[in-house]
C-alpha cells in the first residue's frame, strides 16, 4: 500500500518562553504547550507499507513543494529494488487516485518494462480507508509527530527518520 501525507508542519517554539513553552501535567491539571509557535516549513511523508507484516518497505521525507510524480515513481522503483524478482514475481500496489498517481508520467512508468512486475490497484474515490498506507500514516502521525516542536526542518527530518526506525521495531500486521 502506497500513499503520502502532505503538509506536515515543522513547528518550533518562540524563543524566550519559560520551561521551553511546556507545562507538565499535575494532579487535576492537563499538560500544556504554548500556543505561540514559529513555522519552519512543511514536509511530505511518503510510505509503502506491507499489510501482511505491517513493515515499511520504504518511507521518505520530501519537501512539501518538492513532492511530485518523479518522487512517487522513485518510491515505486525502490519498492522493486527492495523486493527481489526471484521471490516476488508480481508486486500488487494499492494506491489512491491522487494526481501524482494518475499523471501521464506515472502511466508511462507503469507501462514501461522496468515496472512490469507492478500490478496497481486504485482505491475507489472517497474510500481512502481501503488503502492501509492511509491507516499507517494516520497512526504514525498521532503516535510520533503530534504535538512536537522542532528547532529547524533538519531537526524535523532527523526525528521523523528516527521515528520510522522505531516504528520498524514495533510494526504489526494490519
Amino acid at each position: 500500500c502506497f500513499d503520502e501525507e502532505t503538509g506536515l508542519q515543522a513547528l518550533g517554539l518562540r524563543p524566550g518562553l519559560p520551561h521551553g513553552g511546556r507545562r507538565t501535567a499535575a494532579p487535576g491539571r492537563d499538560a500544556l504547550i504554548e500556543h505561540q509557535y514559529v513555522r519552519h516549513g512543511s514536509r511530505t511523508l511518503a510510505a509503502v507499507v506491507r499489510p501482511d507484516t505491517g513493515q515499511l518497505v520504504c518511507a521518505e521525507v520530501f519537501p512539501s513543494r518538492g513532492y511530485d510524480t518523479p518522487c512517487a515513481i522513485a518510491m515505486l522503483e525502490s519498492v522493486l529494488d527492495v523486493l527481489p524478482a526471484e521471490r516476488y514475481a508480481k508486486v500488487h500496489v494499492v494506491m489512491d487516485n491522487g494526481p501524482t498517481h494518475r499523471s501521464n508520467a506515472m502511466k508511462a512508468f507503469l507501462a514501461s518494462p522496468e515496472a512490469s512486475r507492478l500490478h496497481v490497484v486504485y482505491t475507489p474515490t472517497h474510500a481512502s480507508w481501503l488503502n492501509l498506507a492511509e491507516n499507517f500514516l494516520s497512526r504514525f502521525h498521532r503516535r510520533y509527530l503530534a504535538g512536537k516542536r522542532y528547532e529547524s526542518l533538519d531537526a524535523f527530518d532527523t526525528d521523523t527518520y528516527r521515528c520510522i526506525d522505531d516504528y520498524a521495531r514495533v510494526a504489526r500486521p494490519m
